[in-house]
């Protein structure tokens, strides 16, 4: 405050009273005018969306997001409510606080992802702050870069398809048979040594914590050649923990700031907000104060700077490396490969970032999920348990022992998973232009386009009966669509390590199943729910507060 009054002193000295006044006269006039212009411009958006979407059931719109806050911690459900009151429909419309809409029939989410590819991206960081600090915290990756034939999102594009095409050399069938078979082995056996002592106690342990445990350590070893071992102790990794806490405070950060976004764009007049509705919102004053008073982005900000001061140091450790010719990491063959051997620092930093995330968490939430699910259907796993004895014969099972063909029933099973919990639950694209779907409704640029594999995945209408865990609705086996089941995205951005994400959860899962049967105590399993995230992890609290999935496992006979 002291520097703010010796501010105004200089200018009093500088210009005068009278001038000041009437230089502040004039901002309130223009402050006023300013306001005035972006709520004109929220209602006319409104009522030029009222009239392309009054074909389009839905709700009402929510322009202050009431029912969005009231909803915050069962979002997903309360989407997935929103869709099944109108179950055939191909668009529904959102609440809001914007205008959205659901893309929810197979022919609509190939029009979204597919057809209008090119006009329909994700969210601009200069206008969406959770954006912004996406690309903070993984740099400029598959993830977090736009794609999109507009006149300023080409050189983006051409940066995101070269990065895509970069990241696509890891996820090969012969490196699955491979280094990934043997990472994963490796640390699946590590995982059932460290479950033994537990299971003769019969003691509770948090399944999901290691399973988070063990994609890290298999991603460390993958991506940097580090043998790390979290599942044997209670040791918490700087790498993992940096990760997990930048994700955290990240999300923290976002939620926590709604207010001063939504002030920043409509009722903040320039520069303390912005200078229209689709304006800079990370840069408004308003939202910048509250940042930097914000302990969850001071602790963003802190975490993030240790994840990617490691992510470089590991990096920096395998350039200087005289037998990296030898090595089998991930970041070793971007150093060998003609093809990538000039990508700096910054940009291995964004690959391996945007692919831990894809890999690490989407993987663990899978199985976390999975293993609940096995925990409330007994005769689920006892019949799975059976197929896993009789295929692998107490064997280490490998990617050909885990084909769909060949176990049909642990294939099933991850399928029932990802319908009820895929762990992206739900994604958004924005309209670069005017749109037109295919029964000729328009919808306007800036309109925010979802799709939610879990409210797909519980319409009755395609699945019978669906909360009923049922792995035999995927036998025999017929891949669905990738739109019908967009658990991995589809289009061109489809998921490059769907593959391998299925391949680690069987391989780790069959050889839990080999030495384990596993229980959850009735007075826990009503505590479950989802996570508020950008994957779906188990949560085991109503308020968000305690993430644990305690689940006992007891050694087979």
């Amino acid at each position: 405050m002291g520097s703010f009054s010796q501010l105004l002193q200089q200018v009093n000295q500088m210009f005068g009273v009278q001038t000041c006044l009437r230089l502040l006269k004039l901002y309130l006039m223009f402050a006023l005018g300013n306001v005035a212009w972006k709520i004109f411009s929220i209602i006319r958006l409104y009522r030029i969306s009222r009239h392309h979407f009054r074909k389009i059931p839905g709700e009402p719109l929510d322009p202050l997001g009431h029912r969005l806050l009231e909803n915050i911690h069962r979002m997903q459900d309360h989407m997935t409510d929103m869709a099944l009151k109108h179950p055939n429909a191909p668009l529904v419309k959102l609440p809001g606080p914007g205008v959205e809409i659901l893309c929810q029939t197979p022919e609509a989410v190939e029009w979204m992802l597919k057809t209008e590819f090119d006009q329909s991206t994700k969210g601009n960081p200069h206008q969406i702050l959770l954006y912004a600090l996406m690309r903070d915290f993984l740099g400029e990756g598959i993830f977090t870069l736009r794609h999109g034939s507009a006149e300023y999102l080409k050189e983006e594009h051409k940066q995101w398809y070269g990065t895509r095409k970069t990241a696509s050399l890891l996820f090969t069938k012969s490196k699955m048979m491979g280094h990934m078979q043997d990472t994963f082995t490796q640390k699946a056996q590590t995982l059932v040594k460290a479950l033994k002592p537990i299971a003769e106690k019969s003691e509770v342990i948090d399944l999901q914590a290691k399973f988070f445990s063990f994609t890290m350590d298999s991603i460390q070893k993958l991506f940097f050649g580090i043998e790390v071992d979290t599942l044997s102790t209670s040791e918490v990794d700087p790498y993992a923990d940096s990760f997990d806490q930048t994700h955290r405070f990240m999300l923290q950060t976002s939620i926590s700031t709604v207010a001063a976004q939504v002030l920043t764009e409509v009722l903040a007049p320039w520069p303390i907000g912005t200078m229209n509705i689709n304006g800079n919102v990370p840069e408004g004053l308003l939202l910048k104060y509250v940042l930097g008073s914000s302990k969850n982005y001071k602790g963003f900000q802190e975490y993030k700077n240790k994840l990617h001061k490691l992510t470089k140091q590991y990096i920096r450790r395998i350039r200087q490396d005289p037998e990296v010719r030898k090595r089998k990491d991930m970041i070793a063959n971007f150093l060998n490969s003609s093809a990538t051997s000039n990508m700096n620092d910054d940009e291995l930093l964004a690959v391996v970032l945007n692919l831990t995330l894809a890999g690490r968490d989407t993987t663990a939430c899978l199985l976390s999920w999975m293993f609940y699910l096995l925990t409330q259907n007994p005769e689920v796993q006892k019949r799975l348990i059976e197929e896993i004895d009789e295929k692998l014969k107490g064997q280490q099972p490998t990617l050909k022992d885990l084909d769909a063909d060949n176990m049909p029933y642990l294939n099933g099973m991850i399928y029932e998973t990802l319908r009820l919990y895929p762990p992206v639950p739900s994604d958004e694209k924005y309209a670069t232009s005017e749109l037109v779907y295919l029964d000729g409704t328009r919808i306007p640029k800036g309109t925010k386009l979802v799709f939610s594999p879990f409210a797909m995945g519980r319409n009755p209408s395609v699945y019978p009966d669906p909360l009923k865990v049922d792995p035999n609705r995927w036998i025999p086996f017929k891949p669905p669509s990738l739109f019908a089941f967009p658990v991995f995205q589809a289009g061109p951005r489809f998921c490059l390590g769907k593959d391998m994400a299925q391949f680690e959860a069987k391989l780790l899962a069959s050889t839990l199943l080999q030495h384990f049967t596993f229980t959850m105590e009735e007075s826990e399993a009503k505590n479950i729910t989802y996570a508020l995230a950008l994957t779906i992890s188990v949560c085991n609290s109503k308020t968000q507060d305690s993430h644990n999935l305690w689940i006992t496992p007891h050694a087979r006979q």
